[in-house]
């Protein structure tokens, strides 16, 4: 690519592309992960144990 201008371009388009792909899944993952705490944890909003009222 040194010197091609134009494949340059493309190679960091392709790059963000795959940055913001990558960006996208670990979101997914994320949200994910706090469906499946929220699950474990009973549904309730706070992790606070009953007797820690």
């Amino acid at each position: 690519m040194a010197g091609d201008v134009e494949a340059a371009g493309e190679a960091a388009e392709a790059h963000i592309h795959a940055t913001h792909q990558a960006l996208a899944e670990v979101r997914e993952a994320e949200a994910r992960l706090q469906v499946f705490l929220r699950r474990l944890n009973g549904g309730h909003v706070s992790a606070r144990r009953k007797g820690d009222r």
